[in-house]
């Protein structure tokens, strides 16, 4: 995917993002990521299966950024934390994210003889993890090495794994680079090796847009409408692969500083005021601070610029008609025609007639092309059809999360 220039710029992407929701969080994911890469090296796996463990590690607390345990997870003797591990083992199954091994990241707080029982098929690595998530939050809070026998008396891993990790260290001296922050150059390197067909670059992408949307129910199906929408668009005005590509990505990424926009903001019903408005706003220059390097200028253009308007009374920077491209007309199009068309826990979806009648008024006020605009009413019904056929099975995974959550939950309670 040209569009984002190497492979390691979608990992990029959702560090930056998780940093910026929860610095401390990602900062743990990149230690213990590096504590899992070390441990594989040392047993002479293969890169690839190195660099996933890598990023296995990286993301091993993602689902907190959705069950608000973060403050639990920094803690070396924990209670139930299991909340998270479901949610993100779920949100990352869904997105067919490492499918193969993704259940190291539900067990990576369940200790190794319930793993044996349990006959996990990524018990190994899921203990890895839990062994390095242990070893990483001792050297943080105790500011001193970890022993075998404070990991033996834990009662939480393998023999096996223990001395691996013992063996790790001795080669890598992976507890003095952790205390004296000299392993950064390593996680840099297992980012900049990381490669991804084109299809693997999608579905990191579409994991990115689901932990963004699934954050808030109201906002579950907005990403998946407006790409659709203007996907649908691009076609329609002949745009050729490159651009689609293009428009696609910036759409998919558009809303990623909404990270760091409060619950409260984003679930309030009704409309928000002023305040809460200019905080909202913000979402753009966070979005722009997370892609900013990692994509190619048209994309991060098309991410940036989806609220502005052609009278250059938008925002974040109000420029005007001659300074949009066409794709970033269509991206801008589709947000207004998602936000309408979308259900909320305050309103129902609008009505064709009444979409229509705000989008075209909005172009007849020269707030967004009426040329697209156009495009858009005389296909309503077909770009409808390929909206709804993306959200069904948006929402198929959102309600297949709620209930496997449940169910996988009891487990672990």
């Amino acid at each position: 995917m040209k569009v984002l220039g190497n492979s390691n710029c979608i990992m990029h992407i959702i560090s930056n993002m998780l940093k910026m929701q929860n610095p401390k969080l990602m900062d743990h994911g990149s230690r213990v990521g590096y504590l899992v890469a070390k441990m594989l090296e040392v047993e002479e796996k293969s890169k690839r299966e190195i660099i996933e463990s890598y990023i296995l590690g990286l993301l091993h607390d993602v689902g907190a950024y959705k069950t608000e345990e973060i403050d639990k997870l920094v803690q070396f003797e924990t209670e139930k934390v299991f909340d998270h591990s479901v949610y993100g083992y779920l949100i990352m199954k869904v997105s067919e994210v490492m499918e193969d091994r993704v259940d190291a990241i539900l067990h990576h707080h369940t200790p190794w003889e319930q793993l044996k029982i349990m006959k996990t098929e990524n018990g190994q690595l899921a203990n890895l993890i839990f062994l390095a998530d242990r070893v990483e939050i001792y050297l943080r809070t105790q500011n001193k090495f970890i022993t075998s026998d404070v990991l033996e008396k834990t009662n939480c891993f393998s023999k096996e794994n223990i001395e691996l990790f013992c063996k790790t260290d001795e080669k890598f001296d992976v507890q003095k680079r952790l205390l004296d922050g000299s392993y950064i150059n390593d996680t840099e390197k297992y980012l900049y090796q990381a490669e991804f067909s084109e299809e693997e670059l999608k579905k990191l992408i579409r994991m990115v847009a689901f932990l963004i949307d699934f954050r808030s129910e109201s906002t579950v199906t907005h990403t998946i409408t407006m790409v659709s929408a203007a996907v649908a668009l691009g076609n329609l005005m002949n745009l050729d692969k490159q651009k689609i590509d293009e428009i696609y990505t910036g759409a998919y990424i558009h809303d990623l500083g909404k990270v760091a926009i409060p619950l409260e903001i984003l679930e309030k019903p009704g409309r928000l005021d002023f305040d809460e408005m200019e905080v909202m706003k913000t979402h753009i220059i966070l979005t722009g601070n997370i892609i900013g390097g990692h994509v190619s200028d048209n994309v991060y253009n098309i991410a940036m610029r989806h609220h502005e308007k052609l009278d250059g009374k938008g925002y974040p920077y109000g420029i005007k008609e001659e300074d949009m491209t066409l794709a970033e007309k269509i991206v801008a199009v589709a947000d207004i025609f998602s936000a309408l068309t979308g259900k909320r826990s305050y309103k129902d979806s609008m009505p064709k007639e009444k979409v229509v009648g705000i989008m075209q008024q909005m172009a007849d006020n020269y707030q967004i092309s009426g040329e697209v605009v156009k495009i858009l009413i005389d296909n309503y019904e077909s770009v409808v059809r390929e909206v709804d056929e993306n959200c069904s099975k948006i929402l198929h995974n959102y309600e297949e999360i709620k209930e496997k959550y449940k169910t996988i939950s009891k487990l672990f309670s």
